[in-house]
């Protein structure tokens, strides 16, 4: 069972194109470690990409190149076994009923091949910040709630992009389907799946080179920055700063494999949230957990091999 639905395996060959794939915890990324930590999926899940035509994953994620020092990440079409190889496990989201794979697949072949664009990386900041303000044991005050939020949604729609995206962006942005800030708020006390062989159990830590992508990828994203985006992420640091500055000290605690998040449990706020739930949020603040919830469960993919390129069925075509 994962997070309370009954998970079926199923062969690599039953998924279709455009369909949406998510991705346990990668066992040493920082980025990783963080976005579970925050988002809390029932599942684990910390990764999301879609079904190609060819048996790939195309997904966004960030990485180094030494022979490329300004390829800091963006999209990539992998086979399953990249993700296999690291211990993790790659999951089918099962589409709301009424919901089919068709369109998001077309979207997905008409996308240029030389546009790959970037890895998000201001996304993934500011939605973190989004997630920590909205920890159902974190209890800041309606006022301190609403400024950091906000700010994030600001931040955002300043942000929206097609040339850059983190991994449930660019599925949210495939599927069209407007998130809700409802659907962001983390559950309470989520209780991760363990169950499975045991090298697909996370372990928690980053890597040195995985510190050093995130720093670089901010610095490198800043640098084309819009005079708007760079206001945005501004007003966003000033209401964390001001209004949840332990956002700072324990994202870094998560990222450098330290102790988790962790609050008082029985702390209570008083007032009531002044944030509209039924809001409707940019893509950029869509997450692994958000698309697992949106679903009717998952099915684990089998650990075998991928599926191959349809050139067969291409040469037929064309004859």
């Amino acid at each position: 069972m994962l997070g309370g639905t009954h998970v079926d395996t199923i062969a690599t060959t039953s998924v279709e194109p455009g369909e949406i794939l998510l991705v346990t915890q990668h066992p040493t990324n920082a980025l990783a470690a963080l976005i579970v930590e925050l988002d809390r999926s029932p599942s684990g899940f910390s990764h999301a990409g879609m079904a190609d035509d060819y048996g790939m994953i195309v997904s966004s994620y960030p990485y180094y190149q030494p022979d490329d020092v300004l390829d800091l990440g963006g999209l990539r079409h992998d086979p399953f076994e990249h993700f296999w190889d690291e211990g993790q496990r790659v999951h089918r989201l099962r589409l709301p009923d009424g919901v089919s794979p068709g369109g998001p697949a077309r979207l997905l072949r008409d996308y240029p091949d030389d546009r790959e664009g970037a890895f998000g990386f201001a996304k993934v900041v500011i939605v973190a910040a989004a997630l920590h303000a909205l920890l159902p044991e974190n209890v800041l005050e309606p006022e301190a709630e609403y400024e950091v939020v906000m700010r994030a949604v600001d931040a955002g729609w300043a942000w929206a992009s097609e040339d850059d995206f983190y991994c449930a962006e660019f599925v949210a942005y495939l599927y069209g389907r407007g998130f809700t800030l409802g659907e962001l708020r983390p559950p309470t006390n989520p209780v991760i799946d363990d169950d499975g062989p045991d090298d697909c159990v996370p372990l928690r830590g980053p890597t040195g080179l995985t510190l050093a992508t995130i720093r670089m990828g901010a610095a490198f994203m800043s640098l084309f920055a819009t005079s708007e985006q760079r206001e945005t992420l501004r007003a966003l640091k000033r209401a964390v700063w001001r209004y949840d500055p332990a956002f700072f000290e324990e994202s870094i605690d998560v990222v450098f494999g330290d102790e988790p998040i962790h609050h008082d449990a029985l702390a209570r706020r008083h007032e009531a949230s002044r944030l509209e739930d039924d809001l409707v949020l940019p893509p950029a603040l869509v997450t692994p957990r958000m698309l697992e919830t949106w679903g009717r469960g998952t099915d684990v993919l089998a650990a075998s091999t991928p599926l191959r390129p349809r050139e067969a069925d291409q040469e037929l075509a064309a004859g």
